[in-house]
């Protein structure tokens, strides 16, 4: 399955504009980059709702189409809020709930009701769970995105109690940063990637930069202090290339801003050269494409 990429310029929905630069990072990939969204302030919700309501659309229109395709949609921005466009966009094209593994130093489950900042990058995967703000109906659906029985969330470390609250109640799987210590990164893959796939589902992996340790990505937003050592990652991100059954990549909340010695970029251009063939690349850029491979 062909790896096709989209890249989001989204940073409405966060707690600062520095995500919209996370594109022009790309540079070895730019020609195969399909951004749109502008940059815009971020704004509280409901503040920016016509502004979220019309970039998730744009961003559900084209994830199905390169899903039809036959692709396999690689996300890369941008804040977390880009999520609901994404994943409802590949859900409409498998047409059923999809099954997640969610790898997030955050939540991410806020609803209106519960959230303090009114950040909409605090409230995708409650969106996505069908939960929160009906004005998501109409692009949503009456169902689902993610079967909350088929969806874990991995690496959390902060988060409020109306967010944990929600999602146990949902029945959604929570592997917290101490936990994912205690029984290893294997095991914690293993078993989120079996409940995913259950059933022959279609599944996805939204994984935001913050779950990672700030040594490895400090180019983040909301960075959390420990978190998940990228070298624990890595052959789990490799052998998702081979999967059938994985419809979709989401690597999210790329802040250019607060990256230090170009570490973030280094390191997320290489977990894009894991599923881009690097043919596709610029013969120009070998150079570029030697420095992918850091060991960390």
């Amino acid at each position: 399955m062909k790896t096709i990429l989209l890249a989001s310029a989204l940073a409405s929905g966060g707690s600062e504009r520095g995500c919209w630069r996370a594109p022009r990072a790309l540079t070895p990939w730019k020609p195969r980059l399909r951004t749109y969204e502008r940059s815009v302030q971020p704004r509280p919700w409901p503040d920016q709702a016509a502004i979220a309501l019309s970039a998730a659309g744009s961003l559900h229109r084209r994830a199905a189409l390169l899903r039809r395709s036959g692709g396999r949609p690689l996300l890369i921005g941008g804040d977390h809020s880009e999520a609901i466009g994404f994943w409802s966009g590949i859900a409409a094209v498998c047409g059923h709930s999809l099954g997640m593994i969610w790898i997030d130093a955050h939540l991410d489950s806020h609803t209106p009701a519960s959230s303090a900042s009114q950040r909409l990058h605090g409230m995708p995967l409650a969106v996505l769970l069908g939960q929160g703000d009906q004005r998501w109906r109409p692009l949503l659906g009456e169902r689902a995105i993610f079967s909350p029985a088929h969806t874990t969330i991995i690496a959390y470390r902060s988060y409020e109690e109306a967010e944990y609250t929600l999602l146990t109640r949902l029945g959604v799987t929570l592997i917290s940063a101490d936990e994912l210590r205690r029984r290893g990164w294997p095991a914690v893959w293993r078993a989120a990637r079996r409940r995913a796939r259950q059933g022959d589902r279609a599944y996805g992996v939204s994984l935001d930069l913050d779950a990672l340790s700030p040594h490895c990505a400090p180019g983040v937003s909301v960075p959390v202090p420990g978190g998940l050592d990228v070298a624990h990652l890595w052959p789990s991100w490799r052998q998702l290339g081979h999967d059938r059954h994985c419809k979709g990549l989401e690597i999210a909340e790329f802040n250019p801003a607060h990256d230090r010695r170009g570490r973030t970029q280094t390191l997320l251009r290489r977990l894009i050269a894991e599923h881009v063939p690097r043919r596709r690349m610029h013969r120009e850029d070998a150079h570029e494409r030697a420095c992918l491979l850091p060991t960390f």
